[in-house]
């Protein structure tokens, strides 16, 4: 474990957190922070799309976004919905 310096994706606030070698890096500075970012992120919601429609399981999409499957599943709702929608 060391400690490592991030940047954070959505406030754009300099943290520091604790880094271990099987961890994935941190983006964000808090929960907060990272929940706020995945609310408003369509480019993240079409990629979920994409990679469900290749055929990708829940699970391996929802690691690298370190969400659960259950809200990867709801996203892709979301996003069918708003697709849909769109093209009416």
């Amino acid at each position: 474990m060391k400690i490592v310096k991030g940047k954070c994706k959505y406030c754009k606030k300099v943290f520091l957190y604790k880094s271990y070698p099987s961890c994935m890096t941190r983006v964000y500075c808090s929960r907060h922070c990272q929940i706020k970012a995945q609310r408003i992120n369509p480019e993240r919601d079409m990629e979920i799309l994409r990679l469900r429609k290749e055929g990708f399981t829940l699970v391996q999409i929802a690691y690298p976004y370190r969400i659960t499957p259950e809200r990867v599943r709801q996203i892709i709702l979301k996003t069918k919905k708003y697709i849909k929608n769109d093209s009416l």
